[in-house]
């Protein structure tokens, strides 16, 4: 995410230079009727402009798009703040205004990929550059959030439009009889929840002796004291989030970065870097990207949650199979492309408080809290709440977080520490990967300048279907199984939860302790 203060200084500069270029240059007066006309001409840009993106097929499916507001988009952590300003007050007025900009941040960031993805053709009709569209796009947003801040009306509209829609379709449960169908699908989780925490819960992953071992390891080696202590001392935005340079939050990945210990039967369960196929991805805009083994990389995020009122900073990491290969004929769980992504919630003191999984496709949500903070009931029986199979070792400075992750499934067998400093196994082959920011994956090479999105408009990755859809669509989530877009994560059967739900931990899971520093 766009830091407040960095976009803030974008807005200033861009309103400065507003009435001298692009889209604004032949509304050049300085009479109200010219501020007004200006407005008309962006809104005339923003609408010719998104025609062109849907159009297109190039819509970014990530964060929502907010209602009568084209230059604003929002997440389910920046929407939790929504009610926070409906007081007048000046310093609610200063904060309002941050936010803002934070809501622009968010649509500068996917207008950048959705603009960036428009093919030739595209351009040609609107004749234009790429160039000049964003600068046009930049003004634009410059202008109208300067104008609507300013606007009580405005004001009172933005608060109203910065939801974030579930990623549960009520008609699907309706039609699927949900109240009915939820039952047995419960005890299906519960079944499953049983048998991986006795798998989690053993220490020893069950592997077999035929497959061998590959760690993949970062390649960084931070020290946690410094990069702690600048973590701690870090002066927060107005939502609460650090202000930290690029080192430095590349430093905190290398910190808490976890090994990756695979075990591995087929090239299917080695980790790489997504890439298109550019001969395919230039012909058609409905294939597969591929994953490239000789490449191996996790991809990282940073994200935010709250926790009674409090911003609590996330480190995410995504690590991706080239598939969940097929093990019988009749599958419903295989297909192209897998990945598992591993959260680190950390405290103020940039310790680890709680960590958690997903795969790609938003299933099997697992928690691994620390002893510092306790699970609190759900709210009501037979409901998918917070499955804990087993709390989050203790490290000491040398160590890190293992995952043993088992072959084909790419579940997460254990979770463990390892001593970075222990001596050479000869039965296990170490390998190291590197760093590559998660929003590369929405403009991806695919040759000659020209890159696309991995992820449809939906949020989906195109040929990641599994059979289990067929199945499971009364529980209301599109395409279950399907490999998904940060953002669209839906992460229960039964129920209604997101991986990126701002309470999700608030609701959850209470703090119990002080923090004690242990080294």
């Amino acid at each position: 995410m766009v830091s407040t203060k960095i976009f803030l200084s974008f807005l200033l500069l861009s309103v400065a230079g507003c009435a001298g270029t692009g889209i604004l240059q032949r509304d050049r007066q300085s009479s109200a009727d010219s501020a007004e006309r200006s407005i008309t001409s962006c809104i005339e840009h923003f609408s010719i402009l998104d025609k062109t993106i849907d159009a297109a097929g190039v819509r970014d499916g990530g964060e929502a798009r907010m209602e009568n507001f084209p230059y604003l988009r929002v997440n389910r952590f920046l929407a939790s703040f929504a009610n926070d300003f409906q007081r007048k007050d000046a310093d609610n007025a200063a904060r309002f205004s941050a936010w803002v900009a934070e809501l622009g941040a968010l649509d500068h960031a996917a207008r950048v990929a959705e603009i960036s993805n428009l093919p030739m053709a595209a351009l040609a009709m609107l004749q234009l550059s790429k160039s000049d569209i964003h600068a046009r796009t930049n003004n634009c947003a410059a202008l109208m959030i300067a104008t609507d801040i300013n606007d009580s009306t405005q004001r009172t509209n933005i608060i109203a439009a910065a939801r974030v829609p579930d990623d549960y379709s009520a008609f699907k449960r309706l039609l699927g009889a949900y109240p009915i169908a939820k039952i047995p699908f419960f005890r299906g989780v519960e079944n499953w929840q049983r048998s991986a925490a006795l798998k989690i819960q053993s220490n020893t992953p069950q592997f077999l002796p035929e497959n061998s071992i590959v760690q993949y390891w970062p390649a960084g080696d931070s020290q946690f004291e410094n990069i702690n202590s600048k973590f701690k001392n870090a002066p927060r935005n107005i939502v609460g989030m650090p202000v930290l340079s690029a080192d430095d939050w590349l430093r905190l990945f290398d910190a808490h970065a976890p090994v990756f210990a695979l075990e591995t039967a087929t090239d299917n369960d080695r980790i790489g870097s997504l890439k298109w196929n550019t001969d395919a991805a230039r012909e058609s805009g409905h294939d597969t990207p591929s994953v490239d083994i000789a490449r191996p990389a996790v991809y990282r995020r940073i994200s935010h949650t709250r926790i009674n009122g409090k911003t609590y900073s996330q480190l995410v990491y995504s690590a991706w199979f080239p598939s969940r290969p097929r093990k019988q004929l009749f599958d419903l769980l295989s297909g192209a492309l897998d990945s598992v992504i591993w959260r680190v919630t950390l405290d103020d003191h940039g310790e680890p408080l709680i960590y958690d999984s997903i795969h790609g496709c938003g299933c099997y949500h697992l928690f691994f809290p620390t002893s510092r903070v306790k699970l609190k009931p759900p709210p009501e029986a037979a409901v998918e709440w917070a499955f804990v199979p087993k709390s989050a070792p203790l490290l000491t400075e040398a160590q890190r977080i293992v995952l043993h992750i088992a072959a084909a499934s790419h579940y997460i067998a254990s979770v463990g520490s390892i001593d970075g400093k222990s001596a050479e196994d000869k039965n296990i082959q170490k390998k190291t990967y590197a760093w590559r920011d998660d929003n590369e994956l929405r403009t991806l090479p695919i040759g000659d300048g020209n890159t696309r999105s991995i992820f449809q408009p939906d949020g989906l990755i195109n040929g990641t279907e599994r059979g289990e859809q067929f199945l499971f669509w009364p529980m209301g989530i599109a395409s279950p199984g399907a490999m998904r877009q940060w953002g669209r994560h839906a992460t229960a059967f039964v129920g209604i939860r997101h991986f990126d739900d701002a309470d999700l931990f608030d609701l959850r899971f209470a703090i119990v302790d002080k923090f004690v520093n242990k080294y």
